[in-house]
């Protein structure tokens, strides 16, 4: 079974239908009342998914109707998910190692002072990139925060989007109870919205260069054609001057010279529409995973000053969660954790 069988078959199934495989790469479906009224046909239908089909089969292909349709009416679907996670917080990491990887500053220093199991809770978001220019690109790419200090779990989303091998369950309403209250809306715009467009960027970054070096290659070929051109009407009027009996009409290459000019900001202007990018960044899906951890707790201080903060050592990614790259301090108090400056007028950075 390939990728558009495995979802169709997954699709018709969340829609109520009775689905079972037919070799080669086809699904038999037995469909449900909305889905015939859907679909405008039978119960009954045989689709083929693949480039060898069963015989009587209908063919499906990603620009099929029976894609698009399917896709409407499951597009709201699965949104935003609660799942948690049968583990235990593993072994305890070595503390004071790990907080030196994770914890470099510039002007200011730290100090550990503790590590306590804990339950976090993570959101994961996946969003999708479309950039259009003069080709298209697509890209889905996700973005996993710890809720309790807005650190990054790098490696996270591919435990729990790929399917890694540890347990996880949906939960039921009220199971966290226990854990911070949920984000708001402005709070995950400011926290993901960074993030996702950072990362969209490195993504993106083989698809800006190749457009960067076709738009170059234009920009430089109406370059040199216009710089010909414009080669050319000086060397007829210097020409011209050269010669007895020959009068040259400056007002008339002056005009040439400038008609020249006009053509190729015009052209240059074409060409940058041409490879006007736009980028649309939309968030897909949501998933809130809760599971143990160990938490390391620390002191940042510099000149007068200090804050205490903590980062979580995640025992499905075996790492420890990193401060976000893309917020605009290394001295920024961590969400959630408590801050304490003795001196406010001299703990300024």
């Amino acid at each position: 079974m390939n990728s558009l069988s495995e979802w169709m078959a997954r699709a018709l199934v969340a829609e109520g239908a009775v689905v079972e495989t037919v070799e080669p790469e086809g699904l038999d479906a037995l469909l449900s009342t909305s889905l015939q009224n859907a679909f405008r046909c039978g119960d009954f239908q045989r689709l083929g998914c693949g480039a060898s089909i069963p015989e009587n089969a209908r063919r499906v292909t990603l620009e099929s109707d029976w894609v698009e349709i399917l896709g409407r009416r499951i597009e709201t679907r699965g949104r935003r998910t609660e799942i948690g996670f049968d583990i235990s917080e593993g072994k305890a990491p070595d503390a004071a190692e790990v907080l030196r990887k994770a914890l470099v500053f510039d002007n200011a220093t730290y100090r550990f002072t503790e590590m306590k199991t804990a339950v976090a809770c993570y959101r994961l978001m996946v969003f999708r990139v479309v950039a259009v220019s003069d080709e298209k690109r697509e890209d889905v790419l996700a973005v996993t925060v710890n809720e309790g200090n807005a650190a990054r779990a790098e490696g996270m989303a591919a435990v729990v989007l790929e399917g890694g091998s540890a347990p996880w369950s949906v939960l039921l309403d009220g199971s966290g109870d226990d854990l911070p209250a949920p984000w708001q809306p402005d709070r995950i715009r400011d926290v993901f919205g960074p993030a996702a467009r950072v990362l969209a960027r490195e993504r993106l970054a083989p698809f800006l260069a190749g457009m960067e070096r076709r738009m170059g290659r234009d920009l430089d070929r109406l370059h040199a054609y216009h710089e010909d051109l414009r080669k050319e009407a000086l060397r007829r009027q210097t020409e011209g001057r050269g010669r007895k009996g020959v009068k040259t009409d400056a007002s008339l290459i002056a005009k040439r010279l400038l008609a020249i000019e006009r053509e190729y900001e015009a052209k240059v202007a074409d060409v940058r529409r041409k490879y006007g990018l736009t980028v649309e960044i939309k968030p897909l899906q949501t998933f809130l995973a809760r599971l143990p951890v160990h938490r390391l707790f620390f002191v940042i201080r510099r000149r007068k000053g200090e804050r205490t903060g903590y980062l979580d050592w995640n025992p499905l990614t075996r790492k420890l969660d990193t401060r976000d790259p893309h917020r605009d301090s290394e001295y920024q108090s961590f969400p959630g954790a408590g801050d304490h400056r003795p001196d406010r007028s001299r703990s300024r950075p």
